[in-house]
């Protein structure tokens, strides 16, 4: 049982966090939420039952093994900085994009905590899984392309298209066209994967696409490219109940349920029970199950959490951006006392 306290009151925490928790309750124990808003602090432990602690100061963070921070991203640094004298016994868990590039100098306080975990829970969408597991079982071959049509946000969907080759680096990006709507970012990765990141973001709304040299799998509609084997994900629902992912194609009809979504659904104090959401929270609590066993999210480190946002950062100030310099290694270097895992 990890005794977990939060830091944060906003909406992430009250339609996330909270709604996750829950569903692993048995695993996780929430000892209190402090923020600096005292009308919200109270407010969600009020309708939550859980303690409303002032300050930081008041907790006896000997009893605490785990402390989720989801604040401003501008204010991440300084509350590092108060948990500092903690942090060896204390696992952290940290929402994307972890630091602002020009704090980038508080990995040094990360570098003091027991574990950091980074949530980046996009990835992790159960549809996202279902797509992964196909591609493992090798219907579309080797893979080549991966096609983010208005469904992955900058780092988001950078991340997405890493987790499908065991997290790779790029090599290089490259803007193709660009005005204030439309945004493609190219990618080439070490191991020859391309992929795309065309904005804006839509969430569910957009399209994703792999290409592999012997099959196509694709969230819509597409013509067959010369002989390939032509795949779908669909959503399954019965009348107006969802009931989880298909995947159809020639000899090939691969479902899977989505766990914890009824109960996220129904769930009588989350505040956003829309089916982007639920999913969202489905895939925290991805990142939750990664404490207690191995999963995709295990694989993603905070050096990750870090890279995707600087190389997307990167992408998109530069037309084109090569890593000649090698910026995983040099973050390697910079955090060479990092416990990634």
């Amino acid at each position: 049982m990890y005794s977990t306290l939060i830091i944060g009151s906003g909406n992430r925490i009250k339609t996330n966090y909270l709604p996750a928790l829950s569903c692993v309750k048995e695993h996780f124990e929430i000892t209190g939420v402090h923020s600096r808003t005292e009308a919200k602090r109270n407010a969600v432990a009020q309708k939550w039952g859980i303690p409303s602690i002032e300050k930081l100061e008041q907790v006896d963070f000997s009893k605490v093994d785990l402390v989720i921070l989801s604040i401003t991203l501008k204010n991440n640094k300084q509350v590092l900085q108060k948990l500092a004298p903690y942090s060896s016994n204390l696992i952290l868990i940290i929402d994307t994009p972890v630091l602002p590039l020009n704090d980038l100098d508080a990995v040094k306080v990360l570098n003091k905590f027991k574990k950091v975990i980074v949530t980046e829970d996009f990835m992790n969408f159960p549809q996202f899984d279902l797509m992964r597991e196909f591609v493992k079982k090798g219907f579309l071959g080797k893979l080549q392309k991966i096609f983010l049509e208005q469904s992955g946000y900058r780092y988001h969907g950078l991340a997405l298209i890493r987790s499908f080759s065991n997290f790779e680096k790029i090599v290089y990006s490259q803007i193709v066209s660009s005005s204030q709507q439309d945004v493609n970012i190219n990618y080439k990765f070490k191991n020859g994967l391309l992929g795309c990141v065309k904005e804006p973001y839509k969430r569910l709304d957009g399209a994703i696409t792999l290409v592999g040299d012997q099959g196509i799998l694709a969230t819509e509609e597409k013509r067959i490219e010369n002989g390939l084997s032509l795949y779908r994900l669909k959503e399954i629902w019965e009348q107006e109940n969802f009931q989880g992912f298909k995947i159809e194609g020639e000899n090939v009809n691969l479902s899977s349920q989505v766990r914890f979504y009824d109960s996220i659904k129904s769930m009588p104090n989350n505040e956003n029970n829309s089916h982007f959401n639920v999913l969202k929270t489905c895939g925290l609590i991805q990142v939750f199950q990664s404490l207690l066993e191995l999963n995709t999210h295990s694989k993603y480190t905070v050096l990750d959490g870090l890279y995707d946002n600087i190389i997307s950062s990167l992408a998109r100030k530069y037309n084109q951006f090569w890593d000649f310099s090698g910026l995983s290694f040099r973050l390697k270097l910079y955090l060479s006392q990092m416990p990634y895992r």
